[in-house]
């Protein structure tokens, strides 16, 4: 059961972290796996340019587009544009804007596939000139293009070799872009990044380099370029900084939050590792009803099938009659009360005893199919939903009250579920300001997960050391009756602990596997002709058809249905 419940918890952090993930880091419908620019700028101030990209299509398009920021320049020229995977080929272009920013449509149906194309163009004037300095500046990407990229490599190539030092390279766009300069060229390689802004590059070099140049403008701005991208550079570094904290905070949390956990338990629970005597429990563990079993057992969690078994259990100790009616078209049974106030019914059996017979019958007497016509009306069955609803706070309420789980208002619980809510703010609130900046996932999946365990482990119920020790006599109790054999109908003593073990292996969620052990005796017992069989409320448990007509007349599949909309 702690297995199945922990599969259930994860599950549900996966599918919450997988959600967060997803609206943060998405995928595109295509994305550039690879892109590879080659700029060759001459003496004249002129630049080529060749585009080498891999696209990796994951639906059906008419092909890419592209834009080229241009407003620094003096226009484009000669623009061209190639398949060369699979096939090689030339590819129409369709330009749709020629100001500022170059916008063209490449024409190629592509389908769930890889493809490389080549575009090649030439730009005019792309070298500005100042008094102190010559300017390459180019912004190659913003939020008009394909923004999910694998790898990018981009090599601006200058008419001359130059000494490093006489040359500045810079960018915009990535925390973590390398450049390498040697000889004439110089490399920006960005790998596995996202960029949703803007990516643009700068080059500083010294005026001889381009002898036909456009008109230079009288401006000293060495000085002021070096001092902005100094700048600029110190917030990448304080944004590296900070996403270095952040990460290292999460595994932080993560960790304590999971040490805090297992001391906790430990301490809560250790004393509570209660060795049985034995591995059986061939009694009843407790004075407990199969609802409030049920409770503990599911970590108060009550099910439809718990009213029946607290019906027939009732049955069983002489507060309700159970009688078949002979007369009736189809098989019914009259459900009747012999004792409703006495002073060892729990509350809950009380509230069930006035819910049955008081508020949809009338009387001390109902029969099956009156409960049956009742539920058949819309208005009351939300009525009987309301009841049974209530019902189960009664189950749980008196299960706290002999203190079978913590407080809800202690301590560590309000403590992890604060810490699981602020862990997840953080989380989020790192994908709303870095979103862009995949080099935090570490931290955020840590704050995510870590969040979201914490908040599960304050916020579910959980038994306390008295309600431990009983979950694990009714498992064993659970698991002497899954291998109990010796059955033998010897006297009414011996019938009456079976009429207990059938009743409660309905709540235990193994009412067929019993129920198959004990038919088959009884056969034998009925052929033997054992008086006993007549003086209990056996024949009733083992009949399956009743148990069938009781769940349709209480609408058993039906009763945890929408039941969120029903109000106390």
């Amino acid at each position: 059961m702690i297995k199945i419940q922990l599969q259930k918890y994860i599950y549900t952090i996966l599918a919450i972290v997988s959600i967060f993930f997803n609206l943060s880091f998405a995928q595109e419908k295509e994305a550039i796996e690879n892109f590879h620019m080659y700029v060759y700028i001459n003496e004249e101030g002129n630049a080529h340019v060749i585009e080498n990209i891999i696209y990796k299509f994951q639906e059906e398009v008419d092909g890419i587009t592209r834009s080229i920021h241009i407003n620094n320049f003096n226009g484009i020229d000669n623009i061209k544009a190639y398949e060369l995977y699979p096939e090689k080929k030339n590819l129409e272009i369709d330009i749709f804007n020629e100001k500022d920013i170059f916008d063209f449509r490449v024409y190629n149906q592509s389908k769930y596939e890889t493809k490389i194309f080549k575009i090649e163009y030439d730009l005019k004037d792309v070298v500005h000139s100042y008094v102190d300095t010559d300017e390459f500046s180019w912004r190659i990407f913003d939020k008009r293009n394909i923004v999910n990229f694998k790898n990018i490599d981009i090599h601006i190539y200058l008419p001359q070799k130059i000494e490093i030092n006489n040359l500045k390279a810079f960018q915009h766009g990535f925390l973590d872009a390398n450049i390498f300069i040697k000889d004439n060229e110089i490399t920006y390689s960005i790998e596995k990044d996202i960029m949703k802004d803007a990516f643009e590059i700068r080059i500083l070099f010294p005026k001889k380099l381009i002898q036909n140049k456009r008109k230079q403008e009288n401006l000293f701005v060495y000085d002021k370029i070096i001092k902005e991208e100094k700048k600029i550079e110190e917030d990448y570094n304080r944004k590296k900084k900070y996403i270095r904290i952040y990460n290292m905070a999460g595994v932080i949390f993560f960790v304590f939050e999971w040490i805090a956990g297992i001391i906790i338990y430990v301490k809560s629970n250790g004393k509570s590792t209660y060795n049985l005597k034995r591995s059986y429990y061939a009694k009843i563990p407790s004075d407990c009803s199969p609802a409030m079993m049920s409770c503990i057992v599911h970590l108060k969690k009550i099910h439809p099938k718990d009213v029946i078994s607290t019906i027939l259990d009732l049955t069983r100790r002489k507060h309700i009659h159970i009688q078949e009616i002979n007369n009736s078209e189809k098989k019914d049974y009259v459900l009747e009360v012999l004792e409703e106030n006495a002073d060892h019914l729990k509350k809950h059996e009380k509230y069930l005893i006035k819910w049955i017979f008081y508020t949809v019958g009338r009387n001390k007497s109902i029969s099956l199919s009156q409960i049956e016509s009742f539920n058949e009306d819309k208005d009351n069955f939300l009525k009987f939903k309301k009841y049974y609803y209530n019902w189960k706070h009664q189950v749980i309420k008196e299960c706290e009250e002999y203190r079978y789980f913590k407080k809800k208002n202690s301590l560590s619980r309000i403590c992890f579920i604060g810490l699981g809510i602020l862990e997840i703010i953080i989380g989020i609130g790192y994908i709303g300001i870095y979103r862009n900046y995949e080099v935090g996932f570490i931290g955020t999946l840590c704050f995510m997960i870590g969040g979201t365990i914490s908040f599960l482990y304050g916020w579910v119920a959980k038994r306390s050391i008295i309600g431990h020790k009983e979950y694990k006599k009714w498992m064993a109790f659970k698991k002497f009756l899954i291998n109990f054999k010796n059955i033998k109908f010897k006297d009414k003593k011996a019938i009456q602990i079976y009429e207990q073990y059938i009743i409660y292996s309905i709540s235990l969620g193994i009412y067929q596997r019993i129920l198959s052990k004990f038919k088959h005796k009884l056969k034998i017992e009925k052929e033997k002709n054992n008086i006993y069989l007549n003086l209990d409320t056996i024949h009733y448990v083992l009949d399956q058809e009743e148990i069938s007509i009781m769940e349709n007349s209480f609408k058993i599949n039906e009763l945890e249905t929408f039941l969120k909309h029903i109000k106390k």
